[in-house]
């Protein structure tokens, strides 16, 4: 079983890695309405994927324009969304515009340098839509991460754009952009604008009148908050009998509570914790396991380098399992069913490596439990709520188990407000692409075109630029991020 245990975080100090530049972009996406981390250049053409490169130091073309993907990728997430039941036909253009105006985000930070498109990546994410499709298999959440970190001193960012040797830095608008990390005795204002074998103190030190510094990483064995301040790849590890949290660098062999105490390449065997998080039995570090290659069923992590321990074997497993068949998370199972029984602790102190088992998604009024172990048991256009299975609200509907996409709950479900139609702000407002153009003070208005830079604003929300920022002298408006 992989990664289950809701409390994996209790007793453990840790974090991502302190530079800010670990992995790709958190372009996660959700079929039922997430946002979308769709790549592209506003130009035709996109720009270089990842394929880039070649004999003699020529370029192969990419397996998809980031254009080209952006467009495919929005059309694909309405389309499931309808296949599904979670959206109806009449908010197709919403869920449309909506999808491509977060896009449009995306393609923007491409243009100014701040993602690299890797055409790999965002090939394998449309055709998972269409493996899916071709399944019958639904899921409200599917992640596509096509984004490398690219930008330089000086790009736009959010988080996770900037490249080694830069952090993510906001300025007095809001805007945030890559900035250089700092030196130890340099001043700080992020955990993560150190560099150079330093941290950012999450405490202010009483002897510098308040200004947070930056000073060397703890080594091995020294106490610890978190895993910011420990030696670059280390952990911040309580011991298993309690005490004080010390940092450790993780190596084979080395007793073990969480897949994270072991580093990169290995996982934490035989670990077993019970249902509040406290210690059953001490795993230890081992090297992770080749597709193909024999594995046991692990409480959390089953150590498998890509797919997931089935049958004695480290699989990648996409909807074939049938009913009545063992399976790790829903995706094993044919479509029209569900990943059940995965639970691994108990409220009684049980605990198990436990593997799941392939079932009949439920139907209307069935009992459900819609947990981490029993994840969307529901049919399609069905949401577990108040542990019954019930139809998402359609529009006027009351919205007791939910609404269908792009509808807002309230009372009942209301669709977003369209060029020209009247608004109100309290309930769904406009389409997310519009601004409710409304008298200062007021909740209603009528839906218009966002705002230009200059116009007086209330949020971010209401401006083309996505950023409705302070005024020196009071008051708020429409700005630029710069």
């Amino acid at each position: 079983m992989r990664k289950l245990l809701a409390l994996a975080v209790i007793g453990l100090c840790g974090g991502p890695s302190p530079s800010g530049t670990d992995g790709g972009a958190a372009g996660g996406s959700s079929v039922g309405g997430g946002s979308v981390a769709a790549g592209g250049s506003a130009s035709a053409g996109g720009t270089g994927g990842s394929t880039a490169g070649g004999a003699a130091g020529g370029s192969v073309a990419p397996l998809i324009t980031p254009s080209a993907y952006c467009a495919a990728y929005t059309t694909a997430q309405c389309d499931a969304e309808q296949r599904c039941g979670s959206l109806a036909a009449a908010q197709r253009a919403s869920c449309l515009a909506t999808r491509n105006l977060q896009c449009a985000a995306e393609l923007t930070k491409l243009d100014a340098g701040a993602w690299r498109f890797d055409d790999v990546v965002a090939k394998r994410c449309l055709d998972g839509f269409a493996a899916q499709a071709d399944a019958g298999y639904c899921s409200t959440v599917t992640f596509c991460d096509p984004w490398r970190p690219a930008g330089g001193v000086g790009a736009p960012c959010s988080f996770l754009e900037c490249t080694e040797g830069t952090y993510c830095q906001p300025n007095t608008l809001g805007c945030r952009t890559c900035q250089p990390l700092k030196r130890p005795g340099e001043a700080c204002d992020m955990f993560n604008s150190c560099g150079f074998g330093a941290f950012c103190p999450f405490t202010q030190p009483a002897d510098d009148a308040g200004v947070r510094r930056c000073v060397p990483r703890i080594a091995e064995g020294a106490p610890c908050q978190t895993a910011f301040e420990c030696v670059d790849g280390g952990f911040c590890v309580t011991p298993f009998d309690g005490g004080v949290a010390r940092c450790s660098v993780p190596s084979p062999g080395v007793p073990c509570r969480f897949p994270e105490h072991c580093g990169s390449g290995r996982f934490c065997k035989d670990a077993v914790i019970d249902y509040q998080g406290l210690l059953v039995n001490a795993g230890t570090c081992q090297p992770r396991i080749a597709l193909g290659q024999a594995c046991t069923n692990q409480q959390e992590d089953d150590g498998c380098i890509e797919g997931t321990c089935l049958s004695g074997q480290c699989r990648v497993v996409r909807f074939t399992q049938p009913i009545g068949a063992e399976c790790d998370e829903n995706e094993n199972c044919v479509g029209g069913a569900y990943c059940a029984e995965r639970a691994n602790a108990f409220p009684d102190g049980g605990t198990r490596a436990r593997r799941g088992t392939c079932r009949a998604r439920l139907g209307v009024d069935a009992g459900c439990s819609d947990t981490i172990f029993d994840f969307e048991p529901c049919q399609t256009g069905l949401s577990c709520s108040r542990e019954f299975c019930q139809p998402l609200g359609r529009e006027g509907d009351q919205c007791l188990a939910g609404c269908q996409s792009e509808l807002v709950c309230g009372v009942t479900c209301v669709a977003r407000a369209q060029r020209g139609q009247p608004c109100d702000v309290m309930i769904a407002g406009c389409s997310l692409e519009l601004a409710c153009v409304r008298a200062p003070g007021a909740t209603t208005g009528v839906c218009g075109d966002r705002f230009a830079l200059g116009t007086e604003c209330r949020n971010d929300s209401e401006c083309a630029s996505s950023l409705c920022a302070n005024l020196p002298d009071a008051g708020h408006a429409c700005a630029p991020c710069r």
